[in-house]
This record gives C-alpha cells, structure tokens and sequence, in this order.
C-alpha cells in the first residue's frame, strides 16, 4: 500500500482485533495478579451478592488445641463479621495478613467485629503454619472444596465478605482496599 513502511500490513478487522486484545492482555494480567489464586470452579445451589442474606453457613475452624469445630455463622457472636478468603501460597494475602490483624481485628474486636480467615482448599496443617506464621490471632478455618467460596462467584483470593448480624451481605470485595472496606465496617458498626 502507498506511504505504508515496508514490511508493515494493512489494518484489517482481524487485525486490529488482534492489537486490542494484546492491548488488553497486561490489564487481564494485572487483575489477575491482584487477586491472585483462581480456583477451580464447583457446582454449587446459590449465587450470593451484596444485599442478600446468606444462609447460616457451617463453617470447619481450628481450636486452640489443635483440632477442628464447625461453627455455624450465627454462633460467632458479632455484631459484624469479615469473612475473608485466602490462600496461604499468595502474595497479596501474605501481605494482607498483617493489616487485617493491626488495622482490622485488633482495632475493632471490642466493638463487635469478627474476623474469620478461611483457606480455600487447604490441609488443616497448613492453615495452622499460615495462621503462625502470619501470627493471627482471629479465627481461622479451612472452605473445604471452595464450597462457600464459589458461592460468590469471584474469581480469586483475597476475597472479603463483610456481613452484619443477621447475615446480610454488606460488602463483596475481591483484593484488599483498605479505605473501603474500613468504612463499610465503621459504617456497620453505626460508628
């Protein structure tokens, strides 16, 4: 074609649709990275969203002694509950795990607030070495198969579930956004 440099072909539909999906390809990546771990998808009854009510889940948790419980979500006794979803091997939960101790349990457990941190797939002695290592304190336990995981249809881990007393889903949210997820559980907490 006139003016075009050599070597260089005409854009064609094929072809500019091919550039915008490299254009596109770092952005997926980078999502991808910051919600890390994708898990296997699994049949499961519901799909549950912000503003809906969830079930009183069973949830398998790890004592002090070294064994495991089911709890169901009603007995955790707060007027606020942060479920979060994590994977020991990931990054971005690696590094949330502080913050979610300093900045979320230690600072709002006297006002009502539960953490419980749930490892997708993981062995009990493997969430026991992340809950160590990390040094929480909060509740942690294993979702086994992803069961309750996948019911909110995300796509990685870290993933939060905020959910007031009566099990009504507040908040939905894949990564960490500190901000937002501290005025949610301010504002649920009527501060």
């Amino acid at each position: 074609a006139k003016g075009m440099a050599t070597g260089a072909t005409p854009a064609t539909e094929s072809n500019s649709g091919m550039k915008s999906r490299r254009a596109a390809a770092p952005l997926l990546l980078l999502w991808l990275a910051s919600c890390g771990h994708v898990p296997e998808p699994s049949p499961v009854p519901e799909v549950f969203r912000a503003v809906d009510r969830l079930p009183d889940w069973e949830l398998t948790l790890l004592r002090k002694d070294g064994g495991e419980e089911k709890v169901r979500l009603s007995a955790l006794g707060g007027e606020v509950v942060l479920l979060w979803f994590y994977a020991p091997w990931s990054r971005p939960c690696l590094q949330e795990a502080p913050a979610l101790e300093s900045g979320f349990w230690q600072t709002y457990r006297t006002r009502r607030l539960v953490v419980v941190g749930l490892g997708l797939k993981e062995t009990t002695e493997s969430v026991r070495k992340f809950q160590d290592d990390q040094r929480i304190t909060f509740r942690v336990g294993r979702d086994l198969g992803a069961a309750l995981f996948n019911s909110f249809r995300q796509e990685g881990v870290p993933l939060h579930v905020l959910l007031d007393a009566d099990r009504n889903i507040l908040l939905v949210s894949c990564g960490f956004d500190e901000a937002l997820l501290t005025a949610k559980i301010r504002e649920a907490l009527g501060e």
